[in-house]
């Protein structure tokens, strides 16, 4: 069976793919997120950018093993929203999306000598 690693720090990705039940490697991509944020106003494409930079970084690492990397981007009001540092700033996020329409775009590249395949899907939400 194809070593199998996942370029991610996530324990939320990494419990996803226990679910498989199919063993993999865990690493550490070592992407620098926020240059790429800086770089790309396109979510979708900073979604995918982000994804393959993982993907690609953990290849180097396990170049034998067929390398997931993912991503996600919330997109509302043309911004790209970040993680909340504080409690007081997830607060205040909520109330942004609160009876609003926001984006999620998901973002998968699986990396395998050289070669790169990725995908994304565009999730519309409203929040109560």
């Amino acid at each position: 069976m194809p070593a199998l690693a996942l370029a991610s720090t996530s324990p939320y990705r990494r419990q996803l793919l226990e679910r498989l039940g199919h063993p993999f490697t865990p690493c550490d991509p070592g992407v620098d997120e926020a240059a790429l944020k800086r770089e790309q106003t396109d979510p979708a494409q900073l979604a995918r950018e982000l994804a393959r930079h993982k993907a690609t970084a953990g290849l180097g690492q396990h170049p034998e093993a067929f390398v997931i990397g993912s991503d996600q981007v919330a997109w509302i009001d043309d911004e790209t929203l970040d993680k909340p540092a504080t409690s007081e700033a997830a607060a205040a996020q909520l109330q942004r999306l609160q009876g609003r329409q926001h984006e999620l775009i998901t973002a998968v590249a699986i990396a395998h000598r050289g070669g790169v395949v990725e995908f994304a899907d565009v999730t519309r939400l409203c929040m109560r």
